[in-house]
């Protein structure tokens, strides 16, 4: 009789050895998931409604590119250079883009001697997850916070701005 309370005495001891290591599993895998989130950096790029602004005003800004008789916006002349369209005046709808974007961003964003670093633009089509680039312009290097703002158009067409602040 003291043989078989013996071994059920060490059954009971050993399923609760598990119970112990299996709580201890538990908890330290809930300890390492909120650890990775806490851990996990913050995303350094923040919506502006400054960026917004611009980016809203300088889509609608209207260019020296006519196409089919129309002059072309910021927003069209970014689609018609996706499509490889040519204005009127014999340029690509891409170099009169560029050209335009390049003296506005000039004009907008001083970067020497203010509180901005860097700005950027990038208009990009999007399709199954995959970026294929449309126009891209960056002046200085990034060093501190950004700011900025993301606008899709045509359901396919994205324009992005970011703004570095000190």
């Amino acid at each position: 009789m003291m043989k078989i309370n013996k071994i059920k005495g060490e059954k009971k001891a050993q399923e609760e050895i598990i119970g112990f290591v299996l709580i201890i599993i538990i908890v330290a895998v809930i300890f390492l998931v909120f650890l990775s989130l806490s851990v996990k950096k913050t995303p350094i790029t923040y919506e502006s409604k400054q960026a917004e602004n611009f980016i809203e005003s300088l889509m609608k800004h209207t260019t020296d590119c006519k196409i089919s008789g129309n002059f072309q916006n910021i927003d069209d002349l970014t689609k018609a250079c996706y499509n490889n369209r040519f204005c009127q005046n014999n340029k690509t709808a891409c170099q009169e883009l560029n050209e335009t974007l390049i003296k506005l961003l000039e004009k907008s964003w001083n970067i020497q001697g203010t509180q901005y670093t860097s700005y950027s633009f990038l208009s990009f089509y999007e399709t199954s997850g995959q970026n294929e680039t449309i126009v891209t312009i960056q002046q200085g290097n990034c060093t501190g916070k950004k700011l900025g703002y993301s606008k899709p158009t045509y359901g396919y067409i994205t324009s992005r701005f970011e703004i570095c602040v000190k």
